[in-house]
């Protein structure tokens, strides 16, 4: 499979991912991607070992559990808010992806209020600009972190790119110490200076972080402590019932990160969205 190709089915799986909550026409996404339907559902398997119809379905159960184990909402209002028609497809699906239903994931897997009111973590509101950025992803999980920094910074600096300081971000699609089965996806890149121009091939593709209204809070120490911190913030901000916190993934600018400085000590601010 060529490089173009790999491309143009990754451009697919990213509008799943940012789409999943409305009716997806694979039809229509396989043709932008110039391929039948058929051609493109194969393909699409065998880059990701994963249909595009799974994907979806994939996606929306795993954002549901996010948002069962974060807020109170109505396991109804929950299937609809992440793309299912009703609530009884929506727990069918949900107990053969996880195994049990979505009440008895939240009765499980609901240890917020179990959580030390101390320390306490600053969350502040920041006003974010937009940003372009160049992104690889890792679908390794943490253990896959190290691995896509050198090759990250390798493509900055063929690029003429050279500073990085202030300028890497970071993205979990999974927040870690979830009980997902696939919490694997990644996200790691670079800010682009608005004077160079890049339009990448996969496993490299563009990402922009939205201007507007974020959450911003900070870990201190190795990023594999950070679902400590991720814990504590979902903790803390809980009683707010806004849909932007939960199915948008949050950004992660590395103010101090491995290799650059010793990661005991490594600075992470987390960037959530809030209102944008």
């Amino acid at each position: 499979m060529t490089q173009s190709k790999k491309t143009l089915l990754f451009d697919a799986l990213l509008y799943i991912e940012k789409n999943s909550n409305s009716k997806i026409n694979l039809e229509k996404i396989a043709s932008k991607s110039f391929y039948s339907k058929y051609h493109f559902q194969r393909e699409f398997k065998e880059l990701f070992s994963v249909s595009p119809k799974e994907y979806v379905i994939q996606i929306r159960n795993e954002k549901a559990a996010f948002i069962i184990i974060s807020t109170d909402r109505m396991i109804g209002d929950i299937s609809f808010e992440v793309g299912f028609e009703n609530q009884e497809t929506f727990s069918r699906s949900f107990k053969k992806y996880f195994g049990i239903s979505p009440l008895q994931f939240r009765n499980k897997y609901r240890k917020l209020d179990e959580i030390p009111t101390y320390p306490k973590i600053l969350i502040r509101k920041t006003i974010v600009e937009s940003k372009n950025l160049v992104m690889i992803r890792s679908t390794k999980g943490i253990h896959g972190f190290k691995k896509i920094i050198p090759k990250l910074l390798s493509f900055a600096l063929q690029k003429g790119i050279h500073s990085f300081e202030g300028s890497l971000y970071g993205r979990f699609h999974d927040p870690p110490n979830f009980p997902f089965r696939n919490l694997n996806r990644i996200d790691m890149g670079f800010e682009l200076p608005e004077t160079i121009y890049i339009k990448p091939q996969y496993p490299f593709y563009l990402e922009t972080i939205p201007a507007g209204e974020y959450l911003s809070a900070f870990h201190f120490g190795s990023p594999k402590e950070i679902g400590s911190t991720y814990n504590r913030i979902l903790s803390s901000i809980k009683m707010i019932s806004n849909t932007e916190i939960i199915l948008n993934p949050p950004f992660e600018l590395y103010h101090r990160i491995s290799p650059f400085y010793p990661e005991e000590q490594s600075i992470t601010e987390i960037l959530i969205p809030y209102n944008i």
